[in-house]
């Protein structure tokens, strides 16, 4: 299990490093931080394990004990079988109902993720601006939602169970029923009747496992389906292949005619600019004006809607990013301390 895991948070958290920062602007850190350790790839790895641990002797402890019911009674058998298929529609039923659940669940838990991280984050503009009461409170706030979210996919999880176990006490009295009708009828002895209750009274453990499968189908569905949708998504900034040609050691910076919005009205339009190898500039404006932008990219952390930016004469989105960042040395103004 512990394996399993962690080669696939490995994995999910290369693919996500790998990502254009458009892409982390829309999910904030603490959202992806519920993938890796939150719910979705919990579900998934213990679906996983409940199909490769559980379901084959389950399987074989159903199959003998209805080959069991067939042998001693036709009519006994048919009758269990009809139960059992009843149960399992109900099961698949309630796996439908989990999976919605589920989907809301993880949607509200990576919402609560990304604002609780926002606020630990933004601690120091929090003591800053004696933001405490509000802060707090939008932590209470966010800890009721998902704590409300939890309670009802409990609730309705626990009553997808009742359901379940009242099917089984009607298949049971039906079961007695007819086993009593045979044995009234002579067409089974009592020592079949007994083998016949005990035998369904062993086939109620494969069937709750066959039931938390079902349900945990449901969940696992709805995880795999957000982690997916991770998966799927491309970077806006994609290095092109092996074969591109190295970053040169230097070289002149130039924007010609650039046009870039994140969201909206743009941010640079038709901006041209170059900077010759040694030259030193600055670029002033109020905030917002787009200076950070500028510099982004120079970097390709984005890359223009229009126009090119080009290092040493050659466009940056023929570049690798990463080889192309390593040939600038930047400061930023809000530096971050990694945990060492």
């Amino acid at each position: 299990e512990i394996a399993l895991r962690r080669n696939e948070c490995d994995q999910f958290f290369r693919h996500i490093n790998d990502l254009c920062l458009r892409f982390h602007g829309r999910h904030p850190s603490g959202e992806l931080h519920s993938y890796l350790f939150g719910s979705p790839l919990g579900n998934v790895i213990t679906l996983i394990q409940q199909c490769t641990m559980m379901l084959p002797h389950t399987a074989l402890a159903m199959i003998s004990t209805l080959a069991l019911f067939w042998r001693w009674d036709a009519v006994v058998a048919v009758t269990l079988v009809a139960t059992s298929l009843l149960s399992v529609l109900m099961m698949n039923r309630s796996r439908k109902k989990m999976h919605v659940l589920w989907e809301e669940f993880q949607k509200t838990e990576g919402e609560v993720s990304g604002r609780v991280g926002d606020l630990l984050r933004g601690s120091r503009a929090v003591k800053l601006y004696a933001m405490e009461p509000a802060s707090a409170d939008e932590f209470e706030t966010s800890a009721r939602m998902i704590g409300a979210k939890s309670i009802k996919r409990d609730i309705l999880g626990h009553y997808e169970w009742m359901k379940q176990e009242a099917i089984g006490y009607c298949a049971f009295v039906l079961l007695v029923t007819v086993c009593a009708w045979r044995y009234l009828d002579g067409r089974i002895d009592l020592g079949t009747v007994t083998a016949c209750l005990t035998s369904y009274a062993a086939l109620q453990w494969p069937l709750q496992v066959l039931f938390q499968t079902m349900t945990q189908v449901g969940a696992a569905t709805a995880s795999a389906r957000r982690i997916d949708q991770v998966f799927r998504t491309v970077s806006s900034t994609p290095d092109p292949a092996e074969s591109a040609p190295g970053v040169p050691a230097t070289g002149d910076v130039a924007l010609d005619h650039v046009t870039f919005s994140y969201e909206g009205a743009p941010v640079l339009h038709d901006v041209s600019l170059h900077i010759p190898v040694g030259q030193r500039i600055a670029v002033v404006g109020p905030s917002g004006a787009g200076k950070s932008t500028l510099v982004q990219l120079l970097l390709r952390l984005y890359d223009p809607q229009e126009g090119t930016v080009t290092f040493a004469g050659i466009d940056v989105r023929t570049l690798r990013g990463r080889e192309l960042r390593q040939r600038f040395g930047v400061v930023p103004q809000d530096p971050f301390l990694f945990q060492t």
